[in-house]
């Protein structure tokens, strides 16, 4: 029984037995050896496709950023931003001005926010951080502090003097959001104010959807702290975890030396310790500290490529199986070579029907650059019949450029190295039409001993068209924002124009509110206006000030005895008087029928007596000169002014009208002069 197995294999059935096996494990190893090359060459293609995939989408995140930010400095503009009126009635219960002060900037900024624009929230503050106005007043209402100089991004943006995005933070409505930081300069280069605005971060997540069909697994957007901000999985944006992706390994630096850094561009496989995958991830650095990551799972990638290996491991097999068959029948049958050489004729048969069936476009070229071959893929693609192309020089089915390349350079180095791989060519179809191939070449001999191509070719039509379509995408975008931005500079302009005809119209009547028409003085409410202005600048600034009050002595004689018209004449008079005894910086105004005040800045640096001693002279030439029938004659108190006590415009008019009164009761009882009234001596009174 022992002897029974060695007996029954015989030497014919253990040969046999070692040649199956040799070609299981031949088969075997060119499976794994294709497994592995055409992993390699799917690895690089993603690798490629997935850089410019991630290049093209991060142009799209930052055009998105900066045409928000470029509406920002179009608007900043605008003449009304060039100075900001109503800093002193700034109240800190609403922290800002109220709702009806800076209409304008409000009109401006309104065009920003929904429906028009994207910012939820728009704020101007003053270069120390003081909350000047918000849009809308709602929200302005609603800030819980007035001074934002705290903020990192604000402080930035105060040294740097450029444009500051902050991190990202959850708005009042709860989606995230980014607060960008626009400095206003003056002419000095100097912070006139802050102008910012609050941008939902959900319009970045959008545009993952928009190319989810590109070849990706998934995509995430991180700012300068890690925090995620935006994912091609919106839901994981509320996600309370959202910082745990600063761990994420994309965004870890690999170490050993010279390795990228953070901020490099990138492309490497990672395992996610979530689902213990192998993915091929790109990481992309955005502006502001910002950073894209794209991720395809490492499967999906090779998996995409297991119909051709497993076509070529049948093809291998099918060769080791008919070469196997061949050498036992030969081995079996020395002498029947008839058979020997029948097999060998159905194996080619086989392989012809192989490669003539094969799912990818092949064909085959001589040395001569000849076709010799194609399979039937070849020609549904490019439309030929097998008569019109054998035998064909390869150049008539190419584009001149390619054709060029094809037989100067590609084609010798294919026959000097032996093979050639992704080599880009642009086919032309019988109907005229081009395709897009990339060409990977192997030399053959034909079964005549003659070298021959294998070649396969891939049709990357397709993928040409979706990169030209982000491109053009790319291109209407920019179109799209320098004609908005036209369309805003035009509008600017008529505000411009239109802002400038306002303020003629507003000068002529302020004026014209403020003028005695007689005069050409202030009248009442132009001098108390500006008066109580000058007070305020001299308290803040110590500075002294001469307040006088004038009244022209005997104008109801002279209106008696002449007529209103010559009293209208003496007013005139007595205002001209004034004007060249006082200096242009001075306020000089008529405040009723005879009565005139003035309010000295410069004149303030004389002494009182000087002044008045002067404003005689003038009175005194004046008489001598006009030729009247009256002696012009001033009754004028003078006060010099005291920051320190913070006197009102109503306490000075009241205590110089005492003085000027004095003045004019000293004389009456002095000697009459002139023909309507007389030059008294000059009078003046100190109030503190």
């Amino acid at each position: 029984m022992p002897n029974a197995f060695p007996a029954f294999l015989t030497s014919q059935k253990k040969i046999l037995g070692v040649l199956v096996l040799f070609g299981i494990l031949a088969v075997l190893l060119v499976t794994l050896f294709l497994r592995h090359c055409l992993t390699l060459l799917s690895m690089d293609e993603a690798h490629r496709h997935q850089q410019q995939l991630a290049s093209s989408l991060a142009t799209r995140f930052v055009a998105d950023i900066e045409y928000h930010l470029q509406s920002l400095k179009v608007v900043s503009r605008a003449q009304a931003f060039a100075e900001f009126s109503a800093i002193d009635r700034i109240e800190p219960a609403i922290n800002g001005v109220a709702e009806d002060q800076e209409r304008e900037k409000r009109r401006l900024l309104a065009g920003l926010a929904p429906p028009e624009g994207h910012f939820s929230g728009l704020f101007l503050w003053l270069p120390a951080g003081e909350s000047y106005l918000a849009h809308p007043f709602s929200t302005q209402r609603a800030l819980n502090k007035s001074n934002f100089a705290d903020r990192p991004y604000f402080r930035k943006a105060r040294q740097t003097r450029e444009p500051v995005i902050s991190d990202s933070f959850p708005a009042a409505s709860g989606e995230l959001s980014v607060v960008i930081d626009l400095p206003l300069l003056d002419e000095q280069n100097r912070i006139k104010a802050h102008l910012g605005g609050v941008f939902h971060l959900d319009r970045l997540s959008q545009l993952f959807n928009e190319i989810r069909g590109d070849g990706f697994g998934s995509g995430f957007v991180v700012d300068r702290k890690g925090q995620l901000i935006a994912h091609s999985d919106a839901t994981l944006l509320t996600n309370p975890d959202r910082e745990r992706f600063a761990a994420h390994p994309m965004l870890i630096p690999p170490a050993g030396p010279g390795s990228l850094g953070a901020s490099d561009l990138s492309t490497r496989v990672f395992s996610d310790p979530m689902d213990g995958h192998q993915y091929l991830g790109t990481m992309v650095p955005l502006s502001w500290g910002w950073r894209l990551v794209l991720a395809r799972d490492v499967q999906s990638i090779s998996a995409q490529h297991l119909p051709p290996i497993v076509h070529i491991s049948i093809l291998v097999a099918l060769l080791l199986a008919s070469g196997a068959v061949g050498l036992a029948a030969t081995w079996r049958i020395g002498r029947r070579g008839a058979l020997a050489d029948q097999a060998l004729v159905e194996s080619e048969a086989r392989l012809k029907h192989i490669y003539d069936h094969s799912p990818v476009m092949m064909h085959s070229i001589d040395e001569a650059g000849k076709i010799c071959n194609v399979n039937r893929k070849w020609l549904e693609v490019t439309g030929y019949d097998r008569v019109e192309v054998i035998g064909q020089k390869a150049d008539f089915m190419m584009t001149p450029e390619s054709a060029h390349r094809a037989f100067s350079e590609v084609i010798p180095r294919f026959w000097k190295d032996g093979q050639v791989r992704n080599i880009p060519y642009q086919y032309l179809t019988k109907d005229g039409a081009v395709i897009d191939v990339l060409l990977n070449c192997d030399a053959s001999v034909d079964p005549l001993g003659r070298s021959i191509s294998l070649s396969v070719v891939r049709d990357v039509t397709e993928q040409k068209k979706a990169e030209n379509a982000l491109l053009r995408g790319k291109e209407e975008l920019e179109l799209r924002v320098a004609s908005r931005t036209g369309e805003l500079q035009k509008t600017n302009e008529e505000l411009r124009i239109e802002i400038a005809g306002r303020k003629q119209i507003e000068e002529k009547l302020r004026a014209a509110a403020i003028t005695d028409e007689l005069t050409g003085l202030l009248n009442r409410r132009g001098f108390f206006n500006l008066a109580d202005h000058q007070l305020k600048i001299a308290q803040r600034t110590g500075k002294e000030l001469l307040f006088c009050y004038g009244d022209l002595d005997g104008l109801k004689l002279i209106n008696d005895l002449f007529g209103h018209a010559t009293g209208d004449q003496a007013i005139i008079d007595t205002a001209e008087v004034l004007g060249k005894t006082f200096r242009r910086s001075d306020l000089l105004a008529r405040i009723g029928g005879d009565e005139f005040v003035v309010l000295a800045n410069e004149t303030a640096r004389e002494s009182e007596e000087a002044l008045a001693s002067r404003l005689q002279e003038n009175i005194s030439r004046h008489n001598q000169q006009s030729k009247r029938r009256y002696n012009l004659s001033i009754s004028l108190g003078i006060l010099r002014y005291n920051p320190e006590r913070h006197a009102t415009i109503d306490e000075l008019l009241a205590k110089a009208d005492r003085l000027m009164y004095r003045q004019k009761q000293a004389k009456k009882t002095a000697p009459a002069e002139g023909k309507s009234a007389a030059v008294t001596d000059r009078f003046s009174g100190t109030l503190f």
